[in-house]
């Protein structure tokens, strides 16, 4: 995992509230404790004296109060400016979305950002209600359950919603949530908020499940089940194609290995089909499935739907 990423993670488990340290950092990306500490650097020139050393190699941010004063010396940190440029570039309405109306520098930043960029396709989606956004983000903050309008397929009035964390992912916002009235998956389901027509932020609140966070924090794709076993996937990829399995990972939890003729053999650990069936698809005839044969017959399955 690069830098970037690792300093986002930190930052962002300080905001919420959360002791922070070297160790468990380190243990997580799987690196040594000298890259953690760089990253701490880091954020230590850009939150300067919010963030307060509680023990021994662990932080925690004391005075969130200074954040707007900090987000104003953003240019001491190019990392977090880096950041920054690249989705108010993506998306007009940041400003919105992270309510930071008065920071005139995300303009700035924007402006600087258009003149270098040109991005045919934004791979962010809009958001089309942010008076609903606004009103998860506060449930979220203090563990409030949430009634909701969802419109799928079509209408369904849900309650009793548990939020607990904003999603994107796949150029997507979700709602990552739990609920004993959805039954399948244990409970948890990724709503997709620009199909979220109204949010009622209810008074009761309720504990935040460490199981459902650690999912979120770790999950590889919004086909993965919360609670089925995982089983592993092999494919054989041609060595038409094979460079751009070489340089991206589709799945977090992909493995490649080499093969004589030029063709590598990939591997998954996933634990729903659809998972991987429509990567699969995106590269027939190039790729084609080793095992399970669960997953073999279903794309063949698929295919002569097709063609019929």
């Amino acid at each position: 995992m690069n830098q970037a990423y690792r300093i986002l993670y930190i930052f962002f488990a300080l905001i919420e509230n959360r002791e922070i340290c070297i160790k468990e950092v380190a243990k997580k990306f799987d690196i040594n404790k000298r890259s953690v500490q760089r990253d701490m650097k880091i954020l230590k020139e850009f939150l300067k004296e919010s963030m307060a050393l509680t023990k021994q190699g662990c932080y925690k941010l004391i005075n969130k109060t200074l954040l707007t004063k900090l987000f104003l010396d953003i240019q001491d940190s190019l990392k977090v400016k880096d950041f920054f440029e690249f989705l108010t570039f993506f998306d007009n309405d940041f400003n919105d979305i992270l309510e930071y109306e008065s920071f005139d520098f995300i303009k700035d930043i924007q402006k600087n950002a258009k003149k270098i960029y040109h991005i045919h396709d934004s791979p962010i989606e809009k958001l089309s209600k942010t008076n609903n956004l606004k009103n998860i983000k506060r449930a979220i903050s203090y563990h409030q359950y949430i009634d909701i309008v969802y419109f799928e397929k079509k209408r369904s009035d849900l309650n009793h919603i548990k939020p607990l964390k904003i999603v994107y992912a796949k150029g997507n916002w979700y709602l990552a949530s739990m609920t004993k009235y959805y039954k399948t998956n244990g409970g948890f389901k990724f709503f997709r908020i620009n199909f979220i027509e109204e949010v009622k932020v209810l008074s009761e609140t309720f504990k935040r499940d460490p199981v459902a966070l650690d999912f979120i924090q770790n999950f590889q794709s919004l086909f993965q089940n919360y609670i089925e076993p995982f089983y592993e996937v092999k494919l054989r990829v041609d060595k038409e194609i094979e460079r751009h399995f070489r340089v991206k990972k589709y799945l977090k939890s992909q493995k490649n290995y080499p093969q004589k003729n030029g063709d590598i053999i990939v591997t998954y650990r996933i634990n729903d089909d659809m998972e991987i069936i429509p990567l699969i698809k995106t590269w027939l005839p190039y790729v084609k499935v080793i095992s399970p044969n669960s997953l073999k017959e279903k794309i063949k399955e698929d295919i002569i739907k097709f063609l019929d």
